[in-house]
């Protein structure tokens, strides 16, 4: 059964105000990366003088404006999106490449490491074959989450 149709799993996501921001602070990319698009693709779309700066001052504007509203739309995105799933036997996370699921059988422990935002929580699977699930430390949890995790075999910090 997938983990995403069983209705006796637990759902966590980060806290509304973290998700908000993201889909604010996306939004703000994309408008502003649409505007800049918009006001140098016309220099994109003349003759170019065979330079190296004519051709930066034609093609830069538009392609780092394309750029901003592509990261942008894939951070908003991908916040909105994320997800933690829980039941007695699986563990599944949705991040922006899709959605990941494991056995709680199939993973060996778990490591804590330090990342940017905070301690994540690593999953470690038995085989190789599994990719690791990162849990990030902004998810809003409860005590299933917090009781689930604790049964993991704890495997030290990773500090690098």
């Amino acid at each position: 059964m997938d983990l995403r149709q069983d209705t006796n799993a637990h759902i966590y996501r980060p806290s509304q105000r973290l998700r908000r921001f993201f889909l604010v602070a996306g939004s703000f990319y994309v408008l502003v990366g649409t505007c800049l698009f918009l006001l140098t693709v016309e220099h994109a779309l003349l003759p170019v003088r065979p330079s190296m700066t004519a051709w930066l001052n034609a093609y830069l504007g538009p392609l780092a404006g394309l750029g901003l509203a592509i990261i942008g739309a894939s951070q908003a995105r991908s916040y909105w999106r994320r997800v933690l799933i829980l039941s007695d036997t699986k563990i599944g996370t949705e991040f922006t490449f899709g959605f990941r699921e494991l056995d709680r059988n199939e993973v060996i422990g778990k490591r804590i490491r330090w990342g940017k935002q905070g301690p994540q929580t690593v999953l470690i699977p038995k085989a190789r074959r599994f990719p690791k699930i990162v849990i990030h430390s902004n998810f809003v949890v409860d005590q299933f989450y917090e009781s689930w995790i604790a049964s993991v075999p704890d495997l030290g910090d990773i500090t690098a």
